[in-house]
């Protein structure tokens, strides 16, 4: 009896979490009033015994 319990209640979030994407899938967004979205981060690389290489990304500045 738990379990069945239990399992209405997993359901039921992904029940609500399923609803919640289908309304955000149907929903439009003007994407171009937006301009071009900001991007920073960063790529970690490293092959072997050889030392990371990090390298940095963007199109913003953080350094202002």
């Amino acid at each position: 009896m738990w379990n069945r319990r239990r399992k209405d209640t997993f359901e039921d979030i992904f029940e609500d979490m399923d609803d919640m994407i289908k309304i955000i899938l149907e929903s439009r967004i003007d994407t171009e009033d937006m301009g071009d979205p900001l991007v920073w981060g960063y790529s970690i690389t490293q092959h072997g015994n050889e030392p990371p290489e990090i390298r940095e990304f963007d199109n913003v500045s953080l350094r202002d």
